[in-house]
């Protein structure tokens, strides 16, 4: 699998599978498991997360991801935003 992508929904090949979180509608998307060699789980992604923004965007949906991961370059960095655990953290994906 190509290492370019830092997180794929569940609608495809996925180093990080994602859903709708349930928890509020813009809240944003919950990572349902991550796949071992990926450039999410080298960042420290992990199941349960929240991605609520990607470059300061908001994440709404699982759409909103597809849309933010599409207009990547091959081996650029990505910021995303996510809440876990009750917090928020900024978690940096590639170079």
């Amino acid at each position: 699998m190509p290492r370019r992508r830092s997180a794929r929904t569940s609608r495809s090949s996925s180093s990080a599978t994602v859903s709708p979180s349930g928890l509020h509608e813009s809240v944003g998307v919950l990572v349902r498991g991550v796949e071992g060699a990926s450039p999410a789980a080298d960042a420290g992604v992990q199941p349960g997360d929240v991605i609520a923004e990607i470059d300061r965007q908001p994440v709404k949906s699982v759409d909103d991801l597809e849309r933010a991961i599409d207009k990547r370059q091959p081996g650029s960095s990505t910021l995303l935003l996510v809440h876990r655990n009750g917090g928020d953290l900024y978690i940096a994906l590639g170079s």
